[in-house]
């Protein structure tokens, strides 16, 4: 999972994420709020379109790519996904869902139908939950990992990079005792066997592009750029392979380089 970045798009997107933001998305998030508790999921899925209106900006925005795998489109049906659940939220049978966030972009990411499954409605937080519009959000913790709000996505996931490790290489882990990275792991499927099979593939794909690349400059550099803006499929894991490889050729060198002046 990546952090993501503002872009500016081009002119056309920009005028139609304009019209959307003024037109439609407003208008179906005033007949959703305004509706009464009984007819407000009749109401919600009749707007079902508009927010999924969203879907070619959040792949632009997102590289073509699952908000929270990191799967590209050519590799998995990617959805429009909201991180707080529209409708209702496991484990909490009172709540009627973050209903009033249906049409809010923050809150829409594009998902890959094995992550968007497996999160469905599941959304723990710590802190106060909000319940309605007027409540706050920021008096809730989330428990699982926001690709818009993270800054520190890598305090709390990392992945196994050592192949020789056949049961784990691959695997995303929580860093230490993070409850977000467990959350994150658990909540997106993140070791599901589909999606860790894939991405010890990239991982390895990656590692050969970039040794081969290792003597050209400009070739490389274009190449780490790809995992630092998030357009390489799997980045955050791809970036892991590499800087372990990084660390053992600079540990490598080192030892000769004792080596030989204790010789000497």
């Amino acid at each position: 999972m990546r952090r993501v970045w503002p872009r500016t798009p081009d002119v056309e997107m920009q005028r139609a994420f304009a019209a959307w933001s003024s037109g439609p998305a407003p208008t179906a998030h005033a007949a959703v709020c305004g509706a009464e508790d009984a007819q407000r999921k009749a109401i919600m899925k009749a707007h079902e379109a508009v927010y999924k209106q969203l879907r070619e900006y959040l792949l632009w925005l997102f590289h073509n790519k699952c908000a929270y795998c990191e799967a590209d489109y050519r590799s998995a049906r990617v959805q429009v996904e909201h991180f707080r659940p529209k409708s209702r939220v496991t484990g909490e049978k009172d709540h009627p869902g973050y209903y009033w966030l249906m049409f809010d972009a923050h809150n829409l990411l594009p998902s890959c139908s094995l992550c968007n499954n497996k999160k469905r409605n599941r959304f723990p937080v710590s802190g106060r939950r909000a319940a309605a519009p007027d409540d706050d959000l920021t008096l809730e913790e989330p428990g699982l990992l926001n690709p818009y709000d993270d800054n520190d996505i890598d305090s709390h996931l990392e992945f196994v990079t050592d192949e020789e490790d056949e049961k784990l290489f691959g695997v995303a882990q929580k860093v230490g005792n993070s409850w977000k990275g467990h959350e994150s792991i658990i909540g997106y499927g993140l070791n599901d066997d589909a999606k860790v099979r894939a991405r010890q593939l990239e991982m390895k794909a990656f590692l050969r592009e970039f040794k081969d690349a290792f003597e050209d400059t400009e070739r490389r550099a274009k190449l780490w750029r790809s995992l630092q803006d998030g357009s390489r499929q799997f980045s955050a894991a791809c970036e892991a392979k590499v800087s372990a490889w990084i660390e053992s050729v600079y540990q490598e060198r080192k030892k000769y380089r004792t080596l030989g002046t204790t010789q000497n």
